[in-house]
């Protein structure tokens, strides 16, 4: 015997174990299918409210919809208590904080600053009633460096 007919015959047994291993899986699938069939003959000869009981089908959606009613009036409940809160913390706020505001006396102390550094000072005096904290930074071509601040500890 040759090389070929080594290879053929290699070639023919490695085909007929791949169709044994096909039909092996194939009476599987076959015998599943036919437990199925089985069974779905069983389950339709049976009386149809024994596979589909719908009173219980029905004492069940009731059950559910008197829950998710109750559920919902309860998220509404609360939704509407925590909106009357937020509501009223914003008034509480609003009305404890004062709306920024400069006035014109304010601006005509920037104004009559005769120097750099007075109108720093003011600037600085006047964020003092906006602002907890603030910084004045001044730029030079240098680098950066901070002229004067408030709120902040030493």
């Amino acid at each position: 015997m040759d090389s070929y007919d080594a290879l053929i015959e290699q070639l023919r047994s490695a085909r007929d174990q791949r169709q044994r291993s096909l039909n092996g899986q194939l009476r599987g699938v076959l015998d599943s299918l036919a437990a199925a069939s089985s069974a779905l003959r069983d389950a339709l000869s049976a009386p149809a409210d024994e596979v589909f009981p719908l009173d219980q089908v029905e004492s069940s959606v009731k059950v559910l919809r008197d829950d998710a009613a109750a559920a919902a009036e309860s998220a509404a409940e609360s939704a509407a208590a925590a909106a009357a809160e937020a509501t009223a913390a914003a008034a509480a706020e609003a009305a404890a904080v004062p709306p920024p505001a400069i006035t014109l006396d304010a601006l005509r102390k920037l104004d009559a600053a005769r120097t750099q550094s007075e109108l720093l000072h003011g600037l600085l005096s006047e964020l003092s009633s906006h602002v907890a904290r603030a910084v004045v930074l001044v730029f030079r071509p240098g680098g950066v460096s901070a002229w004067s601040a408030i709120g902040f500890d030493d």
